[in-house]
Formats: C-alpha cells, sequence, structure tokens
C-alpha cells in the first residue's frame, strides 16, 4: 500500500521524536507498506484552521497537495505532541479530507485534549490510536472510539552502547517548557541538593544528544533512578528497565499513561520528588510490572488497519527512504544541521542501523 505520512518528527532534535520518526519507518515497511510521501512537522501549516469546514476548503483548494493525496492509497498522521489544546488542527483537517475522497485513514500514536469542533471529522476517521486512557476516555466522550497502543517509540531500533556512564547516579531528564516554573524549578532545585556524583542531567531534547538518541535507553540503564518531565522519557526508563518518577508534563499525556498503573508513583506535585524517589526505591516489582506490560505490547498494533503481509526488505527500504527525505528537506531548505547530525548518529551506532 502507498501510504502519506504526515507530521514525520524525524527533523527534531528529541529522543523521543527521533525514535518515533525511526519505528514510523520500521513498522509500515515490515508489513510491505512504502510511504511514497512523506510531510515533516510543521510542513502543512497551511491548512490549520480551527473551523473544520474552512479548514477542509482549505485543503481540498490546495491542488498540488490534493494531487499528491489522489496518488497514494492511505493518509497516516502522527499525533505526537500535536491533537491538543487547539493545535494540530490542520492534521484533522488533511484527514477530513482523505476521507471526503475514499481514502483510508488512520491517526495514530496521539493525544487527544481539548480540540474542539472536530467531533465529525474523528468520525470520519478509520483509525484512531492514542498512547493513553484519558485521550480514549476523551474521545469517547464525543461519541468516538479510538484503540490505545503503547508509544511508537518502542518499536525503534537502539543500540546496546551508552552515550556515557551514569555509574548509579540518578538521571534527571528536562522537561517540556510549559512547565519551566515548576517542574522545571523543581528538577533543578533537586539537582542543586546533591553533587554531580550523585545526579546528573541528562536532557532529551538536545542538539548534542539527539544525535546519538539511538543510545539513550544504554545510557539510562546506568543510572540508579530516572526523574523525568518527558513522556519519553518514562519510555526510555522502561526500556532501561530502571525506576523512575514521572513529572507532570504540557497535557495528560504522562498521567493517562500511569492510569492503568495506579501502584505508580506519579509526581502531579513535583516538590515531593523526593518523596516519590524513596518510594520508588521500594517498589521495584511495580516498575517491572509496569515494564513487562508496556514491552511485551510488542509487536505493536499502531498500523494494523493498513493489513498487509511481511516483506523481509521493507524495514530496510523504508528507514533507507526515510534517510534520503531527511536529506532532501535539509538541502531545500539550504541547512546541512540535519545532514550533518542523521551522519554523526550512523556513524556513531554501534549496530549501523540507518
Amino acid at each position: 500500500m502507498k501510504v502519506m505520512l504526515a507530521n514525520d518528527t524525524g527533523v527534531v532534535n528529541h529522543v523521543g521524536c527521533q525514535g518515533v520518526s525511526d519505528a514510523h519507518a520500521r513498522m509500515p515497511g515490515r508489513a510491505g507498506h512504502r510511504v511514497t510521501r512523506r510531510f515533516f512537522i510543521g510542513e502543512l501549516g497551511r491548512f490549520r484552521s480551527r473551523d473544520p469546514e474552512a479548514g477542509l476548503r482549505l485543503v481540498l483548494r490546495d491542488e498540488a497537495f490534493m494531487a499528491q493525496l489522489h496518488e497514494v492509497d492511505a493518509l497516516v498522521v502522527n499525533g505526537e505532541g500535536t491533537i491538543h489544546h487547539g493545535a494540530g488542527t490542520e492534521y484533522l483537517n488533511i484527514l477530513g479530507a482523505a476521507a471526503r475522497i475514499g481514502k483510508k485513514t488512520l491517526l495514530v500514536n496521539c493525544v487527544l485534549e481539548a480540540i474542539e469542533g472536530f467531533d465529525s471529522i474523528f468520525g470520519m476517521i478509520d483509525d484512531i490510536v492514542v498512547r493513553d486512557h484519558r485521550s480514549a476516555a476523551w474521545l469517547r466522550s464525543r461519541g468516538g472510539e479510538s484503540r490505545v497502543v503503547p508509544d511508537s517509540f518502542i518499536e525503534a531500533q537502539f543500540s546496546s552502547e551508552p552515550l556515557l556512564d551514569l555509574d548509579g547516579r540518578i538521571a534527571v531528564t528536562d522537561w517540556h517548557h510549559a512547565r519551566d516554573k515548576d517542574v522545571g524549578a523543581a528538577s533543578i532545585a533537586f539537582m542543586r541538593r546533591r553533587t554531580e556524583a550523585q545526579a546528573f542531567f541528562f536532557p532529551l531534547m538536545s542538539g548534542d544528544v539527539a544525535p546519538f538518541w539511538r543510545r539513550a535507553p544504554a545510557t539510562l540503564a546506568r543510572a540508579r533512578y530516572v526523574v523525568t518531565g518527558r513522556h519519553h522519557g518514562v519510555y526510555a526508563a522502561l526500556l532501561a528497565d530502571v525506576p523512575f518518577v514521572a513529572l507532570s508534563s504540557n497535557t495528560y499525556k504522562i498521567a493517562g499513561l500511569l492510569d492503568a498503573f495506579p501502584d505508580l508513583r506519579f509526581c502531579l506535585d513535583p516538590v515531593s520528588i523526593d518523596e516519590a524517589l524513596a518510594q520508588a526505591a521500594r517498589e521495584g516489582e511495580v516498575y517491572r510490572g509496569m515494564r513487562e506490560a508496556i514491552l511485551g505490547a510488542r509487536p505493536l498494533t499502531t498500523f494494523r488497519s493498513l493489513g498487509g503481509a511481511a516483506d523481509p526488505d521493507g524495514e530496510r527500504r523504508e528507514c533507507e527512504r526515510l534517510q534520503d527525505d531527511i536529506m532532501r528537506r535539509a538541502a531545500l531548505r539550504d541547512d546541512d544541521l540535519v545532514y550533518r547530525m542523521r551522519r554523526r548518529s550512523r556513524e556513531t551506532c554501534a549496530d549501523g542501523a540507518v
């Protein structure tokens, strides 16, 4: 099946975004699908409109985009970190347009929160895959249905080589910038109460770390605990098999994920990091149970509704196509930063994977 993939995050300097982009090449490729047209994050902003009828008109009148849409069998939108609080309407509008002309439509890997006026478009989408139970409940409250599937991040290909040896320290990741005043301030205060031998700052959204994203779980595996305000920080800690303390983010995506694991400590109040960390030291079995439940869901069913058949060469082919698309975008923007980042990642990955 020929697929158009929108909101690919492979150009973002974020460990999570890089991993999701990689996974969204691998999973369809394994089933024999081909991403023949890829739009990266921010490239479809011209279709942004909080009025769905106006948004649909914007899409349907765009001859160049519609010609590309007619050439594929399905439209897949990566909803990662996008469809919430009135944002991401361009992706709902293109999904509505694709449905209007009879294309298969998928909205995957998403959080859904506070999106008004698009109930009819949600009803037109063939398959909606959310990452957390609160998103599923929100959509049900609007008369829609979805499937809850773990984040695509865990289907990426990682390296077993750490970027550095954390030597049993507490790894503290960054946080969403919307939470600078509470989560950020509490995380900084937590680190300042400790020596560098006790805690280490390991940002996931960083131009220094992102080129080595494949090595992030192996790096965190050398830590004693992880304190994170990042959704993908939780998943990276699960992959690393390290107990974690999760802090609030800009949406309920982390809280919604942890709703399924009520015995796990979630810091809605960031000043309680120390208390939550003490509990993490006592509750190893709880973390292992969550890890088994989440990672045991692989292979993920994210793209199940596309159908397809096993393609032994598909994963390699689609990973190469992703790299080519990233290089092409960098060239078109006359900016070789992404090219250098990807080349550096290739050179440093222990497994040599693209």
